[in-house]
């Protein structure tokens, strides 16, 4: 930033106020400071610059060509810190919240209760990925996440621990002897991600023989895999709040024990939007939704 800009940013409202009244008196009347000041300021800024911005008259101030430039450049600038700062405020009132959510939990338990959302005053842009976003550079202002606790810097709040538990159709289930003779389906990510929700964790924590190698068969998503299951194309490991609804419509039943994981779901975000009413509302309403799902 040049010198001349560093002095009119400093100047920018008695600028804007005479630009737009034309009159000194009345900027002084806009800025509720004396006449003198005002003046005094824009003389200074002048010096400063090296060229007049208004013609005095001895009825009225007209702006000289440098004036209307600097002029209609200050407005505009101000009017977008207004606008900003509007946004800023609407956020911090309780405005809509750009919620970052797993894709298999969304499609599974969040899509199905957003009414109960609304009804609890909420307006939430939900924004469906199994990346990690940035919360800090504002891809989102909160997120779900799965898994262990979140990176330090961030505001945390537990929704809920995490257990497994194999699922498959009734009508599969009925056709099996036992599950060591059942088809095995996964997903893909859990397998590797580090969360535990894999077939290995859940035989590990069980006892029972993990499945045979090359029985599973792998999808990208959860609900993909489970949505698999419901069609009876083997048995799925099923996981907090993605597989309760299925199981209590009957498109569901559980096929073997459950364990609980040492991840958990977790609703974050910075520090500064964990204070805004828009945040807090939302976490009253997750904590409130999960448990309700988890009874």
């Amino acid at each position: 930033m040049n010198k001349k800009t560093a002095k009119l940013l400093q100047s920018a409202a008695h600028v804007a106020a005479v630009y737009d009244t034309l009159s000194f008196t009345r900027a002084a009347e806009r800025l509720n400071v004396h006449q003198s000041a005002v003046s005094h300021r824009i003389k200074q800024l002048e010096t400063e610059l090296g060229y007049n911005l208004f013609e005095r008259t001895t009825r009225r101030l007209e702006p000289t060509t440098a004036g209307r430039e600097l002029g209609r450049a200050v407005d505009q600038a101000i009017a977008g810190l207004s606008r900003a700062i509007d946004k800023i405020d609407a956020g911090r009132r309780g405005g809509a919240i750009r919620l970052s959510v797993p894709s298999s939990l969304a499609m599974k338990w969040l899509i199905p209760n957003l009414n109960g959302a609304s009804e609890a005053g909420l307006h939430v842009s939900l924004h469906a990925q199994d990346e990690i976003v940035d919360l800090a550079a504002g891809e989102a202002d909160a997120a779900i996440r799965f898994g262990t606790i979140p990176a330090s810097g961030l505001h945390a709040t537990k929704l809920c621990n995490v257990w497994l538990r194999p699922v498959a159709s009734p009508g599969y289930l009925a056709g099996i002897g036992d599950l060591s003779s059942g088809r095995f389906l996964g997903d893909r990510r859990g397998e590797t991600d580090g969360t535990g929700f894999s077939w290995q964790a859940w035989s590990s924590a069980t006892g029972m023989p993990p499945p045979p190698d090359g029985s599973i068969t792998y999808f990208d998503r959860a609900d993909l895999m489970l949505q698999a299951a419901i069609s009876g194309a083997g048995i799925a490991l099923g996981r907090a709040l993605i597989v309760e609804a299925d199981v209590a419509a009957g498109f569901l039943a559980h096929a073997g024990a459950q364990v609980q994981l040492e991840t958990a779901y977790w609703l974050v975000a910075t520090r500064e939007v964990a204070q805004t009413p828009a945040f807090k509302n939302l976490s009253r309403w997750l904590r409130r939704s999960v448990a309700e799902t988890t009874a």
